[in-house]
């Protein structure tokens, strides 16, 4: 049914989930009714029944001495979100103390899709400091357009940290226009442009000891981040060798 992957995700197996749906649109109904329309034993849904009475989601009643059984309005389904919710902030605590010490620092990170991009962004909010550099290869591409409405936080972050973005870009005028339009939103943002630039949709990043390599396409955007000091310090070198040679 529709909804059934829904209610697996708020914690209910599927016969559960289908025995909940299918009573919500019949109403009162007898045992054997729903056993036949869930297409369960008699002995499951009396199996099923009490569980779904116990989580709240059924109640039980009687008319003409029959033993109805009807499914609780779907706003009950609210109380269960918050109910995991509240659940989730509680664990989360908890789960930190227990994550291995260099998980938060991997040797390689491979992250597939914009949204899976969002852990090197909180992580990048969560650890620099006012005035932390960056340190990028740009395209004239426009990878807001990626994930816009977290990454116009991402900018926000960095415009309230004044963090210095040192730019390296196309001398295109694509690229041009896009730095001005970023302007606002990147005031401590510096560049330089090349005439001698790469022709692909992929950029590198350099904060602290990681590399990142970003691919902007628009069905495979990703994001590849090497954590290694001694790898860092190279493309540093080869980062500033080269803005020094180009004009302010």
């Amino acid at each position: 049914m529709k909804y059934t992957k829904l209610l697996t995700l708020l914690g209910l197996n599927k016969n559960e989930a289908d025995l909940y749906l299918i009573s919500l649109q019949l109403g009162p109904s007898t045992a054997i009714q729903l056993a036949q329309k869930v297409g369960v034993t008699r002995q499951m849904i009396y199996t099923l029944l009490p569980q779904l009475i116990e989580q709240g989601l059924m109640k039980e009643t009687a008319h003409s001495s029959k033993r109805l059984f009807q499914a609780i309005g779907p706003e009950v389904l609210n109380d269960r979100v918050k109910n995991i919710a509240d659940q989730v902030k509680e664990a989360v605590p908890i789960l930190k103390t227990r994550e291995a010490a260099n998980s938060s620092v991997p040797i390689l990170s491979v992250y597939e899709n914009p949204i899976s991009m969002r852990e090197w962004y909180r992580r990048f909010m969560n650890e620099a400091k006012e005035g932390d550099q960056l340190f990028i290869w740009a395209t004239n591409k426009t990878w807001l357009s990626a994930d816009p409405d977290f990454l116009e936080e991402f900018l926000a972050f960095k415009k309230k940290n004044k963090i210095k973005d040192y730019i390296l870009a196309p001398n295109t005028p694509e690229s041009r226009a896009q730095a001005e339009k970023l302007k606002e939103e990147q005031p401590y943002a510096e560049y330089r442009f090349t005439d001698s630039w790469w022709h692909t949709n992929a950029e590198k990043w350099l904060w602290k000891d990681s590399v990142s390599y970003l691919t902007i396409n628009e069905n495979a955007t990703n994001l590849i981040v090497l954590e290694s000091k001694a790898l860092a310090e190279i493309e540093y070198y080869n980062f500033r060798q080269i803005w020094h040679q180009l004009k302010p």
